[in-house]
């Protein structure tokens, strides 16, 4: 089963506390799904996860926006 953008963004933000690029998260899945496996604390982690992802989202999509608007010959 591959994982989807949140389920990365939220293992990330479990070991991390905060979130990053896209990339960083999905090369960083793999080993910190491992080390937290078996880890009975891991909800006490989540705690500010959707208020980050949220947050995260937003700054993408901002982001999104400012490159059409580049494409497109706004600056």
């Amino acid at each position: 089963m591959t994982p989807n953008n949140k389920d990365i963004a939220r293992m990330f933000y479990i070991v991390k506390g905060h979130l990053v690029d896209k990339k960083t998260m999905e090369d960083s899945y793999d080993g910190y799904f491992k080390r937290m496996w078996g880890n009975h604390e891991i909800c006490y982690h989540e705690d500010g996860f959707e208020e980050a992802y949220e947050e995260y989202l937003n700054e993408e999509r901002r982001k999104e926006t400012l490159e059409e608007g580049k494409e497109n010959g706004f600056r």
